[in-house]
């Protein structure tokens, strides 16, 4: 069919319009200091076929020498190369200093920004593809110690037209979807003494949060099924526990008097978690010794906030008892349901545990004590919050084997390392696992990778480092980073391992976000702040 010159006109404008409908930008750096002399996958993106993207190297804001030397991208057997001398397909912006003192460089030569004019140079190349598909992009260098280790690199890709179907169980969502398209899932009212614990499908890591109710799903590029879990109420761990085994990290405070700043609980917890979890588990001890709520209260900013914490353990209740600070049942309470308010405003997800701690049955100054412990059962109950009652075991064995209770209490009041590890420790793994059987000195887990962030809290970008104890290049990872509220206001996919990229972002508020890595079946998380 031979189309006449208006219908070539609206062909050209359809194509064009289709393009910008669908097409996206990958935005990420690479360090030239090293992966020199090879080919170095950026990773893998949709192209139409003909000009369908392009990758533009710049030297905005660059450490040091800028190298542009060549450009590959490959769909199976078929590669498609652009070196910087061609005459088509590459673009040059600024002037730029031709050279081949350092070998490893593709074709005659290659090009350096002379480490001067920074945001001034850039070269465009776009290849000529012969048909859609996936193309694997690579980018090649020489590599010396004199190079820019933050070289921005930008490709334009095209998205997937085409619609996939997502199946919600147990919740709605459900329809005909665009891959990388954010749907807010929210799971139904669960069964009668359920709870709702978790969404699962096939691929996972899809979910900016899996233990919300409500979440933001991101498609996939082909059709699946996800649902809403539910658990019996009886059956379920705490929300501390969940997250870290779906290897999520988690800050963990403890916030309290003498019995948490040199209670060996403490230490026991955190290195118990460590066994457990590795370094998923990050514990604070915030205790003040000879300290009460109203205390907690002054110093909850600087002692507990300011760490943002995914779990906040708080006892007072024995030096609120203290005859001498003259402190109520009432103003105990009071001053407890402010530290709680204020945590939670800054973390609606943050967990609170509270803990009654040990009797003191020879301890005159506190002759009322186990008033102010049923302060924290009250709350507790009241405002749904974990309740780890260690009360009752202590004053049982008070009653029942005086002798031991004092070997473990020596002083009538602080429990030592013995009695925290025979007493105290089995009552938090019963507590947090909801399993008395479950205890926190088992397996240790061992990941051979390692993802670190820095700085944080940032103020305009943070850089992403991911690698494992040994190198493999064959290896991909995508990474996301949410909002806290759940939204995806990142994502860079298919990198190959190691890679140190740095992130910005750009306009985003203030506030709390979440990184997230997957490689193999492994998931990754960091909490990052962001301060403006």
């Amino acid at each position: 069919m031979i189309l006449t010159d208006k219908q070539r006109i609206v062909a050209v404008f359809v194509l064009g319009l289709f393009q910008f409908l669908f097409s996206a930008t990958y935005k990420t750096t690479v360090n030239q200091q090293i992966n020199g002399n090879m080919w170095y996958e950026i990773g893998t993106f949709l192209f139409l076929a003909e000009s369908g993207g392009n990758l533009l190297l710049k030297n905005d804001g660059t450490n040091g020498y800028v190298v542009a030397d060549a450009v590959m991208f490959k769909k199976g057997d078929v590669e498609v190369l652009l070196d910087n001398s061609d005459s088509s397909g590459v673009s040059i912006m600024g002037d730029w200093v031709e050279s081949s003192s350092t070998i490893g460089y593709y074709g005659t030569n290659y090009l350096h920004d002379a480490n001067i004019l920074k945001g001034e140079k850039s070269i465009r190349y776009t290849p000529v593809l012969l048909e859609d598909g996936e193309y694997q992009v690579f980018l090649r260098w020489t590599a010396t110690s004199n190079r820019a280790t933050n070289v921005p690199v930008e490709i334009a890709y095209n998205i997937d037209t085409s619609q996939h179907k997502l199946i919600v169980v147990n919740g709605s969502g459900s329809g005909n979807y665009y891959f990388g398209e954010e749907i807010t899932l929210i799971a139904d009212t669960p069964p009668l003494h359920h709870q709702f614990y978790m969404w699962s499908s096939d691929n996972g890591y899809y979910f900016s949060n899996i233990r919300n109710d409500t979440t933001i799903f991101t498609m996939t590029d082909k059709e699946v099924s996800v649902t809403a879990v539910y658990c019996d109420s009886a059956d379920l761990p705490s929300r501390l526990i969940r997250n870290l085994d779906s290897g999520l990290t988690q800050t963990i405070v403890t916030y309290g008097t003498s019995l948490t700043e040199y209670g060996a609980w403490v230490d026991r917890l955190r290195d118990s978690l460590y066994l457990r979890y590795s370094n998923l588990a990050t514990v604070i001890n915030s205790g003040g010794s000879g300290m009460w709520s109203e205390w907690g209260v002054d110093n909850l900013q600087s002692k507990v906030l300011n760490y943002n914490p995914d779990a906040v353990f708080i006892e007072f209740s024995m030096n609120d008892a203290v005859d001498r600070f003259d402190c109520s049942t009432e103003l105990s309470r009071s001053n407890l349901e402010d530290m709680i308010n204020r945590i939670l405003k800054q973390n609606p997800f943050c967990e609170i545990i509270l803990q009654t701690m040990n009797a003191a049955p020879l301890s005159s100054s506190r002759p009322n004590l186990e008033d102010y412990y049923q302060v924290y059962r009250d709350v507790a109950s009241e405002e749904k919050h974990i309740l780890i009652d260690h009360y009752p075991n202590w004053i049982n064995l008070y009653e029942t084997n005086a002798a031991l209770f004092n070997a473990y209490i020596p002083d009538g009041v602080h429990p030592n390392a013995t009695g925290h590890s025979d007493i105290t420790m089995p009552e938090i793994s019963k507590v947090l696992f909801n399993n008395a059987e479950t205890t926190l000195n088992s397996e240790y887990h061992h990941s051979p990778f390692f993802l670190s962030v820095a700085p944080n809290p940032f103020t305009n970008r943070i850089v992403i480092d991911f690698r494992g104890e040994k190198e493999d290049s064959r290896k991909k990872a995508d990474i996301r980073v949410y909002r806290i509220s759940g939204k995806l206001v990142g994502f860079i996919p298919s990198l190959l391992l190691p890679f140190n990229i740095t992130w910005n972002p750009n306009n985003e508020p203030s506030g709390i976000y979440i990184v997230k890595i997957k490689v193999d079946n492994e998931i990754f998380t960091r909490h990052i702040t962001l301060l403006r």
